[in-house]
């Protein structure tokens, strides 16, 4: 995996319960849950014992409205450890009240393995889902060193 210890996304006080809440449940299916609450209004989620997903409200969010924060949403993605946790995040995140911004789905403009879903939040936040699953895994990748087999394109392959 990656460096990154933890990171956080803002909010105004009047969002922090409902943000809270959408990522709680949109987060559910990769284990993760609120972990601390070290002041007020200023979470820690994560899928073990140590938060790296932190949601803090802000005072200066209540000065700018919702809209203009939205022009400025981040993008950043977690780690879904397979094709049945990137699809349960974003029928999660819908549920929750999430706007989809990308399907379940390979993305091979990234590359070849690359699987991932997208969800705006309620603050405007890309939030994606992904994964690299394992080709060996995969039926169709063991097809590919049969004689005469072929890797089948991402659109003609079944991924669950």
């Amino acid at each position: 995996m990656g460096n990154i210890s933890h990171f956080n996304i803002v909010c105004a006080a009047s969002e922090f319960d409902r943000v809270l809440a959408f990522y709680l449940a949109a987060l559910k299916p990769l284990g993760y849950k609120e972990i601390m609450r070290p002041v007020e209004n200023v979470v820690g989620l994560g899928n073990g014992c140590i938060p790296e997903f932190w949601i803090a409200a802000k005072e200066e969010c209540e000065k700018i409205s919702l809209e203009d924060r939205k022009q400025i949403g981040c993008h950043f993605a977690l780690w879904g450890k397979d094709f049945a946790a990137v699809h349960a995040f974003h029928a999660a995140g819908l549920k929750a009240g999430g706007t989809c911004n990308g399907k379940a789905g390979y993305r091979p403009e990234y590359f070849k393995l690359y699987y991932a879903a997208f969800i705006i939040d309620p603050l405007g936040n890309n939030v994606e889902v992904m994964c690299i699953y394992p080709a060996w895994t995969q039926w169709w990748w063991w097809r590919s060193w049969l004689p005469g087999g072929k890797v089948l394109e991402p659109e003609n392959r079944k991924e669950d």
